[in-house]
């Protein structure tokens, strides 16, 4: 942008008629790529967001502590070191490693789902 803006500066002592409009295309352009740029990032922002919040209240069971105690808490309290069990249906709260697993698979659908509802 600093060589576009010089190049600008000097085109006001050029005898050519048209010579400042390659100056300020290139203004232009970085101007409209830093203004998608910033649109892309704060729709990522939002949807983020809501993903947070939509998170935050679900619950999960987990086991804690030596002694297995097994209870229901908050996504958001889940801490390292909790053993999470999931059922059908259950969305995983954090990253995890799994354990044991007998006959598992992943469907992600929900996720492009939340995608689709979020850009609209």
């Amino acid at each position: 942008m600093g060589f576009a803006v010089i190049q600008l500066v000097v085109t006001f002592y050029s005898e050519d008629k048209y010579s400042w409009l390659q100056p300020v295309s290139v203004l232009f352009a970085v101007f409209f790529a830093c203004l998608i740029s910033s649109a892309c990032d704060y729709s990522k922002l939002v949807q983020q967001r809501s993903i947070v919040t939509e998170i935050q209240k679900e619950t999960c069971h987990i086991i804690r502590g030596a002694s297995g105690v097994s209870r229901d808490t908050l996504v958001s309290e889940v801490v390292v070191g909790d053993l999470i069990e999931l059922s059908a249906g259950d969305r995983v709260p954090a990253d995890c490693i799994l354990i044991e697993e007998m006959d598992m698979f992943c469907d992600q659908a929900s996720y492009f789902e939340d995608d689709r509802k979020a850009a609209k």
